[in-house]
């Protein structure tokens, strides 16, 4: 199983990259990182996901992650 964290909590994520990812039997994704962290929280649940923050760190900490999936604009 390779664990995956996902930066950013927005439609991008929502609409592409939690369903594509969802697919793949291989893939867990283990946390949500927004600087919204009522996004991130709101994500989390709807999906099951079990870690939720709005720092990378704090999820690194909690859980084994291989991917870090950058789902944010690049604005």
């Amino acid at each position: 199983m390779i664990n995956v964290v996902l930066i950013g909590a927005g439609k991008i994520a929502e609409s592409f990259h939690i369903p594509a990812l969802k697919k793949l039997k291989l893939i867990k994704i283990v946390g949500i990182i927004d600087k919204d962290i009522s996004k991130a929280k709101k994500l989390a649940e709807k999906y099951k996901i079990k870690y939720f923050s709005a720092k990378l760190n704090k999820i690194l900490n909690q859980t084994k992650v291989e991917v870090v999936d950058i789902c944010a604009s690049n604005d």
